[in-house]
């Protein structure tokens, strides 16, 4: 399964356990390359994560085209 994909069937089983309740999925981008980003980015995730401030920098350069939070 791609990361779309994976993407898609996780908020699906978010929205299952949920009960109506607004939850919020924060990806965590650690390790991950610029590429995997806009790839999740693309399939409509917009929230990430970061542990390192100056690795969520360097991203946030290569990413600056997009609106991530």
């Amino acid at each position: 399964m791609n990361r779309a994909g994976a993407l898609a069937a996780l908020r699906a089983r978010i929205r299952a356990v949920a009960g109506g309740r607004n939850v919020t999925l924060v990806a965590a981008s650690k390790s991950q390359p610029a590429s995997a980003i806009r790839e999740l980015a693309a399939a409509g995730q917009r929230q990430f994560g970061e542990n390192y401030v100056q690795e969520a920098l360097a991203k946030r350069r290569g990413l600056s085209d997009l609106t991530l939070e």
